[in-house]
C-alpha cells in the first residue's frame, strides 16, 4: 500500500497467546499517520478497479434563505439515508449559515457523513434548510460521468466506502467531522456505472423506501388495534 511514495505493509505479527495483523510503518518517513482507519483506506483505494474524484460528478450548491423568525428544518438519518422534515423552529443561525435543499440534491451532513448521514432530497423536502454544518452537491451535467442522486448515496453509504470515508476524514484528534468541501470532493469513488445501471439501483431503494413505509404503517395499527378505535 502506498502512502506519498513510501509503503505501509499489512503484517502478521504474534503476541501473548494471539495472532494479529497489524499495518507495518515505514521508520524513514516519520510523518506518516498511523491510526489504522488512514492505512485502511489507503489499501481499499490501492485495490479499487478505477475510481474518479467525487468532484468530476457533482458540485457544492450554496443556496441561501432569506431571513425570517422560523425556517423548516430538513435532515438525513444516518439509519437509511432518508432526508425527512425534521422541525419548524426559530433557531441562533442567521440566514448566511443556513443551506436551502431543492429536489434532487445529494445532502451530506459533514458532521455525521461517515456514519452514513448522507441521502437524496425528494419533493418532499423542497425548500426546506438545513445548517451550514450540511453540504448540497448536485450532480453535473455535460460530463464524462454522470451519476444519478440515489446511485450516489447508496454507494456513499456502502461499507466499503464508510471505511473509506473514516480514513479520510479522520484527523489525529480522531474527530471524523468533514471540514470543508474540498475534502469531500477530493473522496474518491468507484467509478459510475452506466445510466441504465444507476438507473436499476435508483428504483431499488425506492421500493425500498416504500416498504419500509409500508412496514411502519404495519407497525402503527398494530397497537392502534391493541388499543382499539
Amino acid at each position: 500500500m502506498r502512502n506519498g511514495g513510501r509503503s505501509a505493509r499489512l503484517k502478521k505479527f504474534e503476541g501473548y497467546q494471539r495472532k494479529f495483523w497489524a499495518y507495518e510503518l515505514d521508520p524513514k518517513n516519520p510523518e506518516m499517520r498511523i491510526d489504522f482507519a488512514y492505512h485502511r483506506m489507503k489499501d481499499l483505494i490501492s485495490k479499487a478497479k478505477e475510481t474518479v474524484r467525487l468532484g468530476e460528478v457533482v458540485e457544492n450548491v450554496v443556496r441561501l434563505p432569506d431571513e425570517q423568525e422560523i425556517y423548516r428544518f430538513a435532515t438525513v438519518s444516518r439509519v437509511d439515508g432518508r432526508v425527512r422534515f425534521k422541525e419548524e423552529t426559530t433557531t441562533s443561525y442567521e440566514s448566511k449559515d443556513l443551506r436551502v435543499v431543492k429536489s434532487g440534491d445529494l445532502l451530506v451532513s459533514g458532521i455525521d457523513f461517515v456514519n452514513g448521514s448522507v441521502g437524496t432530497v425528494h419533493k418532499n423536502c423542497n425548500d426546506l434548510v438545513v445548517s451550514k454544518e450540511y453540504f448540497t452537491l448536485r450532480p453535473k451535467k455535460g460530463v464524462r460521468y454522470r451519476a444519478l442522486p440515489e446511485y450516489l448515496a447508496a454507494v456513499l453509504r456502502s461499507r466499503q466506502m464508510r471505511e473509506i470515508i473514516e480514513g479520510t476524514v479522520t484527523g489525529t484528534s480522531n474527530r471524523t467531522r468533514v471540514q470543508n468541501v474540498e475534502v469531500l470532493l477530493d473522496l474518491p469513488i468507484p467509478k459510475p456505472t452506466s445510466l441504465d445501471n444507476q438507473k436499476k439501483v435508483e428504483r431499488k431503494v425506492k421500493a425500498a423506501f416504500k416498504a419500509q413505509d409500508r412496514a411502519e404503517r404495519d407497525l402503527l395499527n398494530i397497537g392502534t388495534s391493541i388499543l382499539g378505535p
